[in-house]
């Protein structure tokens, strides 16, 4: 929920430093130009945004360091690149629980209280519900309108991309390490890093299908990389532009038994 979907790549290279400008050097690979980079993340953003709308069910696992499992199911539905919901169905104890993304702003209805709350600025960046995204990446689509490129390179069939939230952005990263497939723009790998300039977690998208002209990844993997615990995100039964209603991204609608 943190506009296409879900909301992600890799590469061995050495990138600038966050904050610093000019030239990136990477074994093997090809510093672009600093003109180049705003058009090459806003055609990433471009790859984000595929479709009017898009509806699945969410199988959500996650995996502790000693591999034990817990499962949770969910359906989902996005409409544009600002509005999602997230209703989830499995297990008993967190059926209904609904999460609607509207633009900027997250609001979370809980029915064991029979109350909707809004997701405070401060808080969008911890865990979402026991996995490892938070509900700032359940809400990221656009990462031009949060984000500046540092560095970007070509290697190979990938571009190997580093930006740094824009000033006044208030982010648990400092920077990230995108990878992106040269031929459709489709991000497949991030890194993100913190003030001490460690890796603390690491997303995959896998498994991509085709709907037409457009490319949608069916697996997203996260693992926070000091805790070692890891969520996969499997989306199934996907359909994109079936005219999901705009009304549904409500608040009314967070209380509702919805269903594909």
């Amino acid at each position: 929920m943190r506009n296409g979907w879900l909301g992600i790549r890799w590469g061995v290279f050495i990138l600038a430093m966050v904050g610093g400008f000019g030239g990136t050097v990477e074994a093997g690979g090809k510093a672009l130009p600093q003109a180049d980079w705003s058009g090459l993340l806003n055609k990433v953003d471009q790859a984000e945004a595929q479709g009017r709308d898009m509806k699945a069910r969410m199988v959500i696992t996650l995996i502790n360091k000693a591999g034990q499992k817990r499962e949770r199911r969910a359906i989902f539905f996005q409409k544009g690149t600002d509005s999602r919901l997230i209703q989830f169905k499995a297990p008993a104890s967190e059926a209904g629980i609904s999460v609607l993304i509207r633009g900027t702003s997250v609001f979370l209805y809980l029915p064991q209280l029979q109350k909707t709350r809004r997701i405070a600025a401060h808080v969008k960046n911890q865990p979402f519900m026991g996995t490892d995204l938070s509900f700032d990446d359940m809400s990221s689509l656009q990462y031009g309108q949060e984000n500046d490129v540092i560095s970007a390179t070509l290697e190979g069939e990938h571009y190997q991309m580093t930006l740094k939230p824009k000033a006044g952005m208030s982010k648990s990263y400092t920077r990230f390490e995108m990878k992106v497939r040269k031929h459709d723009h489709q991000i497949v790998e991030i890194r993100f890093f913190d003030a001490q300039n460690q890796e603390y977690k690491r997303m995959e998208r896998l498994g991509f299908r085709k709907f037409g002209d457009f490319s949608i990844p069916s697996t997203i993997q996260v693992k926070d990389m000091k805790s070692q615990h890891r969520t996969i995100l499997d989306l199934q039964d996907m359909q994109l532009n079936t005219g999901v209603s705009a009304r549904l991204f409500s608040l009314r609608y967070l209380k509702r038994d919805l269903e594909l």
